[in-house]
């Protein structure tokens, strides 16, 4: 039986600030950032909007265009490495906001009955709810279950990542018998504990608190915000990372994956080349194609195809062991035949990252909507043919896996309006960009949404401190 996607729908923040605004502000050539990277906006949530608003976005939209009422769901699973809480899932707050928001027509309690929860492992976290529901709906072909990917993809000001932030949420819905594409069941992975990118919990002492502020406490370790440690714990959006590292991970674990993924479905030569598509996490556009590189050149040299790639780069082909190999390899992304793999099978997935930047667990997603949109537009027929999934998550893990492309693909993708949504969006000045980054005040642009978005944080009552409360705009 087949299992995998039947419908998408997805979120995106309804600003953007181009590309040249921030480069032009700190000093990059544009080039850089949009030839060099694939980058042209920038999409950034609005006031009130976080993971959770994203996310209810995605599934509300989800179920009201496939006339789904939540009873019928036994899951909601979300990817995110953007919660909101070390204990509540974020998923709760998006399921209540969709709960809320369709109570006149659903009725109360409607998602009483669904199982809802987070899985995080940086950009790899929705893949593995994915993973998850699939095999949940394998065991239970009558049943259906909706997989989210939500996440804000934030960096310090003039950090070396700014310019590739970005956020978004996309939702699918995972049953027997789908109308997208239908995944196999054996996945390939490769881990590895690394420190390339994470978010630690951070703390500080009360008295380099009292250092940094200029004051002097009553005594050393005063109780504050009802905190009686001598240390206060506290969490950034922002990541600690080592973009050269995490690129290099991102490589080890990608080839890892892959061999697994041969090993565990039987497969020998170059499963890539009998891919019609290859699906990969866009930390930023251009990210898929540059790391597909080294795997591409090892690959077609294990296969007995050296002689292509002396040809094509014109020099001889080092050991893959060699200190040479690096730069071989960038000798064979120039090559007519790697050119051909990224026009052919990777350049249609890119083109939304373009337009909106990371997404983190989403981008992946966003790069198969991106790709199936190009080719629905283009009319090129898909049915019967094989994607390959490149999925990575920093800490780190990738998962490479495969799905079959379903007869009924291209009339469930043009629905989305993938491009007209995109279209949609309102620019904003730089000068408004810093200002929301710093969470310093509100922005008034119209919203081409449902528009859920953070109403209130208690900070009074005692044993509610810190619970969010959302509206609908």
């Amino acid at each position: 039986m087949k299992i995998g996607i039947d419908a998408v729908s997805f979120y995106v923040p309804s600003v953007y600030l181009p590309i040249e605004s921030l480069a032009t502000a700190r000093n990059i050539d544009p080039d850089k950032l949009k030839l060099g990277l694939g980058l042209e906006k920038m999409a950034l949530p609005e006031s009130g909007e976080d993971t959770a608003t994203m996310a209810a976005e995605a599934l509300y939209t989800l179920l009201r265009s496939e006339n789904i009422h939540p009873s019928q769901l036994s899951r909601v699973y979300l990817g995110t490495e953007s919660a909101l809480d070390a204990a509540k899932p974020t998923a709760t707050y998006a399921v209540q906001m969709a709960e809320e928001k369709g109570e006149d027509s659903w009725g109360k309690r409607s998602f009483k009955h669904c199982d809802v929860v987070d899985m995080t492992f940086a950009c790899i976290g929705a893949t593995d709810a994915l993973q998850n529901c699939i095999d949940y709906i394998r065991l239970n072909p009558d049943e259906m279950a909706v997989v989210i990917a939500s996440d804000v993809a934030k960096y310090d000001l003039g950090s070396t990542g700014e310019y590739t932030q970005g956020a978004g949420a996309v939702a699918f819905l995972i049953k027997a018998q789908p109308r997208i594409l239908a995944f196999g069941s054996k996945w390939g992975v490769g881990m590895e504990s690394v420190h390339d990118f994470f978010k630690p919990k951070r703390s500080i002492s009360k008295s380099t608190l009292a250092t940094e502020l200029g004051i002097q406490f009553d005594c050393a370790n005063p109780a504050l915000f009802g905190i009686t440690e001598s240390y206060m714990d506290f969490t950034k959006e922002s990541p600690v990372f080592d973009g050269q590292f995490s690129n290099q991970c991102y490589t080890d674990r990608m080839k890892e994956a892959y061999s697994h993924y041969m090993q565990k479905n039987g497969l020998s030569g170059i499963p890539f080349d009998d891919w019609a598509g290859i699906i990969f996490h866009l930390p930023y556009a251009f990210h898929g194609k540059r790391m597909f590189a080294d795997l591409f050149a090892e690959e077609y040299v294990k296969n007995g195809k050296s002689d292509i790639l002396a040809s094509e780069t014109g020099v001889p082909v080092p050991d893959t062991d060699s200190e040479d190999w690096k730069e071989f390899v960038k000798k064979a992304a120039k090559t007519p035949t790697y050119k051909s793999i990224v026009d052919e099978k990777i350049e249609d997935g890119r083109l939304a990252s373009s337009e909106i930047g990371n997404m983190y667990t989403a981008s992946v997603f966003m790069s198969l909507l991106s790709f199936l949109n190009a080719k629905a537009c283009k009319l090129e027929e898909l049915s019967g043919k094989t994607l390959g999934f490149i999925a990575y998550g920093s800490g780190s893990k990738s998962k490479v896996f495969s799905a079959e492309v379903q007869q009924g693909w291209a009339a469930q993708i043009l629905r989305v309006r993938l491009d007209d949504t995109l279209a949609k969006r309102t620019p904003i000045s730089f000068e408004m960009y810093e200002t929301l980054h710093k969470k310093e005040s509100s922005i008034a642009a119209v919203r081409a949404s449902t528009g859920f978005r953070l109403k209130h944080i208690e900070k009074e009552n005692p044993v509610a401190i810190g619970a969010r409360t959302y509206a609908n705009n």
